[in-house]
């Protein structure tokens, strides 16, 4: 299997949803998308400052089009639900019909290799990246001179990158790979309100629940927390 990333690229005016990803700098949408002949399901994670993921939900519900496609501007049928709305990300749950004059980007990728395969997006500023994963890359070509003939002006798209399969194995957070005891440490931290605020118990407290010392629930817990900084930073 090879990964292909395309990149499409929106200049400003050209597309109401993404010209508020370029108004707000926070805002920033990772989404797994899937279609058939006849449909397009989608799920966005959406996260930035509480402003913006406001002008988001208030878009979203009055929008005309969906900016997945290839071709004008056109009003579709859709569905949506926020399934979570925090004061800093939601999820957005989206299913519409596929049509002759208005086909999802999902779409376009399955006509060439087949239904059943996923697609991982990711838009910030001006850019809309999706990424597949390929076993076929003679289809590739096709796929590409399918999108570029389909934009829109002030739309434009580019193949950006090729490689081994590696943002799939390693974009995700393995807690595998955080030793046991370190889990264990701050596992406790949170499930006996340590992260509170108030803070509900001391690193003394958790340490006795553990049955260890200070010292050593200490190494251990200072250990868990940076690598779970890592993970945080490196799959921003």
């Amino acid at each position: 299997m090879r990964e292909y990333v395309f990149t499409i690229h929106y200049e400003e005016g050209a597309d109401d949803l993404m010209d508020l990803f370029i108004e707000w700098p926070s805002l920033h949408a990772i989404a797994i998308s899937h279609a058939s002949d006849e449909t397009m399901w989608r799920l966005d994670y959406v996260t930035g400052k509480s402003e913006a993921l406001d002008a988001f939900e208030a878009l979203i519900a009055d929008i005309a089009h969906c900016d997945a496609v290839i071709g004008d501007q056109l009003v579709v049928d859709r569905e949506y639900e926020v399934l979570l709305r925090d004061p800093q990300e939601c999820v957005v749950y989206t299913r519409r019909p596929e049509r002759d004059d208005a086909r999802s980007v999902t779409s376009i990728i399955n006509e060439y290799l087949g239904d059943g395969h996923l697609c991982q997006t990711d838009r910030r500023g001006n850019e809309y990246e999706w990424r597949i994963l390929v076993d076929d890359e003679r289809a590739v070509s096709d796929i590409y001179d399918r999108l570029h003939a389909g934009v829109r002006d002030g739309v434009s798209v580019e193949l950006t990158k090729i490689s081994d399969p590696t943002y799939w194995t390693n974009n995700v957070v393995r807690s595998g790979s955080l030793p046991p005891e370190q889990r264990e440490a701050i596992e406790a931290a949170v499930e006996l309100g340590y992260y509170e605020k108030p803070r509900q118990v001391s690193a003394v407290n958790v340490a006795d629940e553990l049955g260890i010392s200070q010292s050593t629930y200490q190494y251990r817990l200072n250990a868990a927390e940076s690598w779970l900084a890592k993970q945080f930073v490196e799959h921003l």
